[in-house]
């Protein structure tokens, strides 16, 4: 795990724990006062390759794929939805627990950073290769 905040924007991210298995990965960590995670869960090559902007592979050739980003509100773990509406520096975000909505404003692109922190803390390799 490592110890060193990520900077994204003049904002700090820090983990605060990681879990892998085979079959899935997690990825604990916190922006300000907000706690987040993502989980990845294992997936064949032909469905990784499908879907490169969520897929990475690890050092073992194993592929995964996004499965959840998650915001805790009210001690209550809410799913990443979409972003509702765009600001320059920041964008509200929808997240959904059950039949609950809740809106939060985060930094913008903060799917991307989270995926971001995840790949770089796990030491995995995106599927998506950005053209120069």
């Amino acid at each position: 795990m490592n110890n060193t905040p990520y900077q994204f924007n003049n904002n700090s991210y820090s983990i605060f724990k990681t879990e892998e298995s085979s079959s899935q990965l997690m990825v604990y960590f916190f922006w300000a006062k907000f706690d987040f995670r993502i989980f990845l869960h294992a997936v064949e090559h032909a469905l990784a390759e499908a879907s490169p902007k969520e897929s990475f592979q690890n050092s073992e050739g194993n592929y995964f794929i996004v499965s959840a980003l998650e915001h805790k509100h009210h001690d209550q773990w809410y799913q990443y939805q979409r972003i509702s509406e765009h600001g320059l520096s920041y964008e509200e975000t929808e997240w959904c627990l059950d039949k609950k909505t809740h809106y939060a404003e985060f930094p913008k692109d903060f799917y991307k950073i989270a995926k971001h922190i995840t790949e770089k803390e796990l030491n995995l390799t995106s599927l998506w290769n950005v053209p120069a």
